[in-house]
């Protein structure tokens, strides 16, 4: 925990804090700043243990339209200091789902929901769910993409090769079997990650919150689930949210208690 991250194009640096800077950022409007000056303001503040400053800085990034997995890890990072683990754990999966293979941001991810009140664990049903969606997450939609359209090339040059008889017809055609093979499965893969990616999921941010049978203060109580808890998000009535946990329990929640990722 504790490392932050520059812009995607710039190197891991730490920043030492100027004699000054927080004076100056009093008397500076952060409206004002450039985002490479806002991030190396965040980066300043987070490594003077100024955290809340530190997200604000970063926050305003993200206010301009500008999003990248690091600056989602830098947020969690300094909201996690800040002790506010709901948004600690909503930032690192905004982080996670722009760079799902980002060791760091797998570990601080880990290692938050790990101090939450929940210790939520999957179902023994869903064990062929979540196997399937750990294969999935290892690229993006892009990279099952590319990886789809390489299978497609090399059959295509087996194909072609097969055709001109230059090699041994059983071993060129089970070479040809094979490439089409893993060509179809990425191609599945790919419309796979994209219907993963379509699933809405959401973080609790209020400290305890009672989940519902209903959509209705009236409901009966469920369960009771606390701060930094994911769910997956089934439906909407009004202002109520029909949520799933990992564990399969679902009910209804206020939307306002919680935010997407």
């Amino acid at each position: 925990m504790g490392i932050v991250k520059g812009f995607a194009f710039a190197l891991m640096f730490f920043v030492a804090v100027p004699v000054g800077a927080e004076k100056a950022a009093d008397t500076t409007s952060l409206a004002d700043l450039n985002t490479s000056d806002l991030m190396m303001l965040g980066n300043s503040f987070y490594e003077a243990s100024n955290y809340a400053q530190s997200a604000e800085a970063y926050q305003e990034i993200l206010n301009r339209g500008y999003a990248s997995a690091d600056l989602y890890y830098n947020l969690g990072n300094a909201y996690f200091k800040k002790k506010e683990l709901g948004n600690a754990i909503l930032n690192y999966e905004r982080a996670l789902r722009l760079n799902p293979t980002d060791e760091d941001i797998v570990f601080n991810l880990k290692y938050a929901r790990a101090t939450t009140v929940d210790d939520i664990q999957s179902s023994g049903t869903f064990w062929f769910k979540d196997l399937t969606h750990a294969y999935l997450k290892r690229f993006s939609i892009n990279g099952w993409a590319w990886l789809s359209l390489a299978f497609m090339i090399v059959t295509v040059l087996c194909w072609l090769v097969f055709l001109s008889n230059h090699f041994d017809g059983p071993g060129i055609v089970l070479v040809f079997v094979i490439s089409l093979l893993l060509s179809l499965m990425t191609v599945l893969s790919a419309f796979g990650r994209k219907a993963l990616d379509a699933q809405r999921y959401a973080v609790l941010l209020e400290q305890e919150v009672t989940v519902k049978s209903a959509p209705s203060a009236k409901g009966e109580d469920m369960f009771i689930i606390h701060e930094g808890t994911k769910m997956e998000l089934l439906d909407i009535y009004q202002e109520w949210l029909k949520i799933r946990l990992e564990n399969g329990n679902v009910g209804w929640l206020p939307e306002t208690v919680v935010e997407e990722i």
